[in-house]
């Protein structure tokens, strides 16, 4: 064996929940959930053969150990009843908040007298040789949401949600992104003149709909974007002290990336929907895009996170199922 690697991961999950039925068609649920992992990386090579005669004595030895530790805990309030035998509601109100640490610490050398250890102190010590890091990193998002929806005898189909999302990687105002949607439906087979009507044993089912909504988008955004990088200088570059270099310009104006959809669709089906066709327009507008904007040479930096970019993402979508056997 010239290659040693030892690794172990260890994950845990635990879910605890809580339901009570205040009342009739109401039902509240609360939620925990913690999730930890933990690695443990160790390796170390020993001499080997490269060649004929040729030998690799680098004797390269490393150790890492990282923890995550992410808990979310929500309450989610559903009611739905039924008024005067035609009209339905179902409401859906909730919150949840969502917490993750990150920790690790490594350490890599080189230069161990034998390959019976492949402990880090055996390493040299010299310039150059060895190298240790640790990291520590947080974000914390809370949210708020909800959902409505109404029909009526089961013709008029109304359906609204929204979110309201705070992320702890931004700053201030921008923290917040409010993300509301709508959607109207029509089933025309329900209605009376088209149940009278001769066509509808050719045509089983008829269903127009609209629908707009904004999602929004934090990926991209590291945990401490908004406050710029900084890297550090070695003791040799900087005359015996270690120092450090501003390498990530700030931007303390970096927002929500939000996406405004528009859809218009037809649902049919014929010969009791033994053949169905799915229609849909669609009309996409992406604003803030988050975007890397690269910079000039004599700036000393390469790029910087912006919300500079617009992209609009437009088409027509068509799904046929068709039933030909049974």
């Amino acid at each position: 064996e010239k290659w040693l690697v030892d690794n172990q991961t260890d994950k845990f999950t635990m879910i605890q929940s809580l339901e009570i039925r205040p009342m009739k068609n109401l039902v509240i649920k609360g939620t925990a959930n913690w999730y930890y992992s933990e690695g443990v990386y160790e390796s170390f090579t020993k001499d080997f053969e490269t060649a004929p005669g040729k030998f690799n004595t680098t004797r390269a030895s490393s150790a890492k150990f990282e923890r995550d530790f992410s808990q979310t805990y929500n309450v989610v309030l559903n009611y739905n009843n039924t008024f005067a035998q035609n009209h339905n509601i179902d409401v859906m109100l909730g919150s949840e908040y969502y917490d993750k640490k990150t920790k690790g610490f490594s350490a890599s050398g080189s230069g161990a007298p034998t390959d019976d250890f492949a402990d880090l102190n055996l390493t040299d010590n010299g310039e150059g040789k060895r190298t240790i890091d640790s990291w520590h990193s947080q974000y914390r998002i809370l949210s708020y949401f909800g959902r409505l929806n109404y029909d009526y005898q089961g013709k008029y189909l109304l359906s609204g949600v929204f979110r309201y999302d705070g992320y702890s990687s931004l700053l201030g105002d921008n923290r917040w992104g409010f993300f509301p949607g709508v959607s109207v439906g029509w089933n025309i087979m329900e209605e009376r003149f088209w149940k009278d009507s001769k066509i509808s044993g050719v045509i089983s089912n008829l269903k127009p709909r609209l629908s707009y909504g904004v999602n929004g988008n934090v990926n991209g955004i590291g945990n401490f974007d908004v406050y710029g990088a900084y890297s550090q200088v070695g003791a040799k570059t900087y005359g015996g002290s270690t120092a450090f270099y501003n390498s990530g310009l700030v931007n303390t104006g970096l927002r929500w990336e939000q996406s405004q959809s528009f859809e218009a669709g037809l649902d049919i089906g014929f010969l009791n929907n033994r053949l169905s066709f799915i229609l849909d327009y669609y009309n996409r507008t992406t604003k803030d895009l988050l975007t890397k904007q690269a910079l000039p040479g004599y700036t000393g930096f390469t790029e910087i996170m912006t919300n500079m970019g617009t992209l609009r993402n437009y088409g027509f979508e068509m799904e046929v199922r068709a039933n030909i056997l049974n």
